[in-house]
């Protein structure tokens, strides 16, 4: 098991050279001698709540290096504060985090990847992990696409974050000093506290935001009372202080199920679909859908073999690209 190390013990901290930054992403020891220009391809997908998200999908050879950029920096140890991203937590944890506070506040940052600027993450770099200045921009040009982060790839939600670190460090400690509870689960910021929290506290947050060219979603922000029904990330806190899963997503488990247990509409894919949102939903109320969890134990070897055939198929898929690109290869290059 990889374990998370301070940012100084990092075989980025301080990098300088191209040859070595080439090697620890698995590239030719060469690669970083000449300017590569990276591809990506762009969808919309829909938003829980309407509107639509723009995906950028990059391509599959610079997908390869960011995964393995992100292995990286990823081991750079986080503040508790932080729950998205964190191996073993999840939006659940950070409802859970904030469910004995009788006072809860939330607040999106708006279009947080699009506002995040090439310069932040470059300062990142070179201020930060204090690398030389060609090895900045390089990393800058891999994670960054039309001068901010796009949406879609294995390194925007880290990349995001370490870029605004000390901003989101400022507002824990502000926060901390005021006794209310912060964390951070992506855009998403939650304080909590047995005392009421002061209304201004969203100008505040805003002003530091603003300086770093980031905004509140004001629709989205929500200051909720001791005894009402709160949403985080997700998740219902009800007055009880019990975890509750979302009315829509309760509704979607429902019709999902109701396909399911129909013949015209069933299929194994829908089956598989189910059983990974009750999955979900059991993280939030444990027994929650009696009779759908009694439906899928009575299918859980069909679930069983569909996923194993489905790892079977990404396995022979993966050989095939191997085997392509050990074909497509130079004389040279084997």
């Amino acid at each position: 098991m990889n374990k998370e190390y301070s940012i100084e013990k990092s075989p980025l901290y301080r990098l300088r050279n191209k040859k070595k930054l080439a090697i620890l992403l698995g590239l030719p020891n060469n690669y970083f001698k000449k300017v590569h220009q990276y591809k990506y391809s762009e969808f919309y997908e829909d938003k829980p709540n309407g509107g639509k998200r723009r995906i950028n999908n990059p391509e599959e050879k610079l997908k390869k290096i960011q995964k393995k950029l992100f292995k990286l920096l990823n081991r750079i140890e986080k503040p508790i504060w932080v729950i998205s991203g964190v191996k073993g937590k999840s939006y659940v944890d950070n409802a859970k985090l904030h469910q004995l506070n009788a006072n809860i506040c939330t607040i999106d940052i708006e279009q947080f990847y699009d506002s995040t600027k090439e310069i932040y993450v470059y300062n990142f770099f070179n201020n930060v992990m204090k690398m030389s200045t060609n090895i900045s921009v390089i990393l800058t040009k891999i994670v960054t696409y039309e001068g901010r982060i796009p949406t879609g790839t294995p390194t925007s939600q880290l990349i995001a974050f370490l870029s605004y670190k000390d901003l989101f460090t400022i507002i824990y400690e502000r926060c901390k000093a005021k006794g209310i509870l912060f964390s951070l689960y992506v855009d998403d910021i939650t304080l909590s506290s047995n005392k009421i929290i002061p209304k201004n506290i969203k100008n505040k947050i805003n002003y530091l935001l603003n300086v770093r060219g980031l905004n509140i979603k004001k629709s989205k922000t929500k200051f909720y009372a001791k005894k009402s029904n709160k949403s985080v990330t997700g998740i219902i806190i009800d007055y009880k202080k019990q975890l509750k899963l979302e009315n829509k997503k309760r509704k979607g488990i429902i019709d999902l199920y109701k396909e399911c247990i129909d013949n015209k509409t069933f299929s194994i894919e829908k089956l598989v679909k189910l059983n990974g949102k009750m999955n979900d939903a059991r993280q939030v109320e444990q027994n929650i859908f009696p009779t759908i969890s009694a439906y899928l134990t009575k299918h859980k070897n069909e679930i069983k073999e569909y996923n194993k055939e489905q790892v079977k198929k990404k396995k022979i898929i993966k050989k095939i690209i191997e085997r392509k690109k050990l074909n497509n290869k130079k004389p040279n290059e084997l």
